[in-house]
């Protein structure tokens, strides 16, 4: 049987129960365990060459290990907002997942693979947008975010809502207003009001409302090292 079947995930308000059956493994970012101290550090992390320095930058590249030996074993996960909201994802064999890094709250040990995808075009480069972290099924992703999570059909989204869509999905970054080309320039680098248009409709997991406006008043530093990740990778 696939660990995929062997972990139930009951999603509550800012809460998710993990019940992992005999034999099955699921590492958790950390600070979601609170006062539960009796799971091990994973050393070496799991995955350690998948998408590692944009998991170092959002502590989720060491994580804690909620194993069940001859038992089934129930964990519970907190949210560090009272708004906040788990969402799970459950990968067949070979599907992949593009997931925001940010969002990233743990997944289960037979996951396939984690590895980085690059946008090289002008647009992502300008948008600070131009890598993804591809997670490969079969196994189960857990997300977690400050604010509320919907799945949608649409096919035009706020960058910063976005959470996890299909790495397959082809998708643009175009400026909504105004359409004349040299407006759409200025936008781009002083307002930058900009959507991600995908060429069709699918399943998205993205957020409410944006948590992370504050990327537009970054230094020049925090942004040149963020480029950095996206070529650091193996």
């Amino acid at each position: 049987m696939d660990e995929i079947m062997k972990t139930r995930i009951e999603i509550l308000p800012n809460q998710a129960k993990l019940e992992l059956e005999p034999g099955s493994a699921f590492w958790v970012k950390p600070s979601l365990l609170r006062g539960v101290l009796r799971y091990d550090w994973g050393v070496p992390p799991p995955h350690p060459w998948g998408s590692p320095f944009l998991r170092i930058y959002h502590g989720v590249w060491i994580l804690k290990r909620v194993e069940a030996m001859e038992q089934s074993e129930r964990v519970s996960l907190y949210g560090s907002s009272p708004r906040g909201n788990f969402h799970e994802l459950q990968l067949k064999k070979g599907e992949r997942c593009a997931v925001a890094v940010r969002c990233l709250a743990g997944f289960s040990g037979d996951l396939h693979s984690i590895h980085t995808r690059i946008k090289l075009g002008p647009a992502f480069w300008l948008l600070r947008d131009h890598f993804f972290c591809v997670m490969e099924g079969a196994g189960t992703v857990l997300l977690y975010s400050q604010s509320a999570l919907e799945v949608s059909g649409a096919t035009e989204f706020q960058p910063t809502r976005i959470v996890a869509f299909d790495a397959g999905q082809r998708f643009r970054p175009v400026a909504p207003q105004p359409r004349r080309w040299l407006s759409q320039i200025i936008n781009i680098f002083f307002s930058h009001e900009i959507i991600w248009q995908f060429e069709i409709s699918s399943q998205v997991v993205a957020e409410s409302c944006s948590e992370m406006e504050d990327r537009r008043n970054e230094g020049p530093l925090r942004r040149f090292f963020k480029h950095l990740l996206g070529f650091l990778k193996v």
